[in-house]
């Protein structure tokens, strides 16, 4: 008799938020789009290593590695990488990979500040959000 293997459930190692917000200085709205780990660092804040390229209507993200932030403060948090945009309008693709050089992409239509999620991977190492600020 042979035994099944159970299949492990596969965690999020990044959650990828894309918020929008109102900068009122400029009195403009952005797009933000958040990396970060859902590791929690207890001891310094780290930011994300991040190679990008975007064009019209695609972002690509490879991670990279980790740095440590610049403060020697003791700091709470999850590593991040942060990338403001102009407001998005439309249908976009973005890929993320990770160090392993895996690959996760989704496609986002936007909407008056507003996110849809169109496609996205069956199983994927990234969690994705859409929250609006």
């Amino acid at each position: 008799m042979q035994k099944k293997k159970s299949h492990e459930a596969r965690l999020a190692e990044y959650r990828f938020i894309i918020s929008t917000y109102f900068d009122e200085n400029t009195q403009t709205e952005f797009s933000r789009l958040v990396l970060e780990t859902t590791r929690v660092f207890r001891s310094f804040r780290y930011h994300i290593l991040v190679k990008e390229q975007h064009d019209k209507k695609s972002f690509s993200f490879a991670i990279e590695g980790l740095s440590m932030s610049r403060l020697s403060i003791p700091e709470t948090g999850p590593a991040t990488f942060v990338k403001e945009v102009p407001l998005l309008k439309g249908e976009y693709q973005f890929s993320v990979y990770n160090l392993n050089k895996t690959k996760s992409t989704f496609t986002i239509k936007f909407s008056k500040g507003m996110g849809k999620i169109i496609q996205e991977p069956s199983q994927s190492f990234i969690e994705l959000a859409l929250n609006e600020e």
